[in-house]
C-alpha cells in the first residue's frame, strides 16, 4: 500500500497527510513536498510540543513528548508507532496540524486531551473545530492486557467496561483505538474517522506485539501546504 490517507482529510484543501506501511517511500519529506518533517523523542508521556520554528529540522527530534503541532506552512510532522495509535488533527480550514502517538500510557494520562487543550490555548480552535483520524493500531481482536493496565483504565475512565472485554485468567482485550475515539466525542471533536486497521493482524505493518524487540515503526504524517 505504501501511504494510506483519510477520506475526511483528503477533502479539507491545504492539508497533507499518510499513514505509512512499511512499505512506504522512504523519503516522506520529499514524497509529501515539505521542506522537512519534524518528529519527536517519544516517551509515551501526555506532553505536547507547539513547532514554531522550522530552523531545526534535520538535526535530530526537536523534543521530548508524544503530541506536536503546529501552523507553519512548508513543514511535516510525524510520530512513530509499532502498534500504539496515530491521530491526526486538523481544523477545517486547514490552519493548524497535530500529530498525537497514543499508547497505552499516554491514552491513560490523556494525551489527546492535553492536544485539544494545548490547540486551544495555542490558536483558539475548539475541539468542534476540529478533524481527528486514528490510524492503523493494534485492534481489540489483538491487544491483551492483564489485570494492571485493565485496573488504570477503569480507575481513569468511567466508562472504560465498553473497551475491555474480560478472557480467561483475568486476562482482557483492550479497545485502544476506540478508548482514544470515545475521548475525542467526549471532548466535542466534530469530524473522527476510524481506519481500523489492526497493525498486529496485517503484516503490511510492523508491530510489537507480533514482532518484538527491535521491530521497524512506521511514520503518520501531517503538514500544511
Amino acid at each position: 500500500m505504501g501511504w494510506i490517507r483519510s477520506t475526511i482529510l483528503s477533502r479539507l484543501p491545504g492539508v497533507a497527510h499518510g499513514f505509512a506501511d512499511r512499505n512506504a517511500d522512504g523519503n516522506p519529506a520529499g514524497f509529501f513536498g515539505f521542506s522537512g518533517i519534524a518528529r519527536l523523542n517519544q516517551v509515551h508521556g501526555n506532553g505536547v510540543f507547539i513547532l514554531r520554528d522550522g530552523g531545526g529540522i534535520g538535526a535530530g527530534k526537536v523534543s521530548d513528548g508524544d503530541a506536536i503541532v503546529t501552523s507553519l506552512r512548508g513543514i511535516g510532522i510525524g510520530i512513530s508507532t509499532a502498534d500504539c495509535v496515530p491521530v491526526l488533527l486538523t481544523d477545517h480550514e486547514g490552519t493548524v496540524a497535530g500529530a498525537v502517538h497514543a499508547g497505552w500510557r499516554g491514552t491513560v494520562l490523556r494525551i489527546l486531551d492535553s492536544a485539544l487543550q494545548k490547540i486551544d490555548e495555542e490558536y483558539g480552535l475548539k475541539p468542534r473545530d476540529l478533524n481527528a483520524v486514528i490510524g492503523p493500531s493494534v485492534g481489540k481482536c489483538c491487544y491483551e492486557v492483564g489485570e494492571d493496565v485493565a485496573s488504570l483504565f477503569r480507575d481513569g475512565f468511567g466508562d472504560a467496561s465498553e473497551y475491555l472485554i474480560e478472557t480467561d485468567g483475568c486476562k482482557y482485550m483492550l479497545d485502544l483505538p476506540g478508548i482514544n475515539r470515545g475521548a475525542l466525542v467526549k471532548a466535542g471533536v466534530a469530524n473522527i474517522e476510524v481506519l481500523g486497521m489492526c497493525t498486529k493482524c496485517n503484516p503490511n505493518f510492523f508491530s510489537y506485539r507480533r514482532e518484538g524487540k527491535g521491530v521497524g515503526s512506521q511514520l503518520s504524517v501531517i503538514g500544511l501546504v
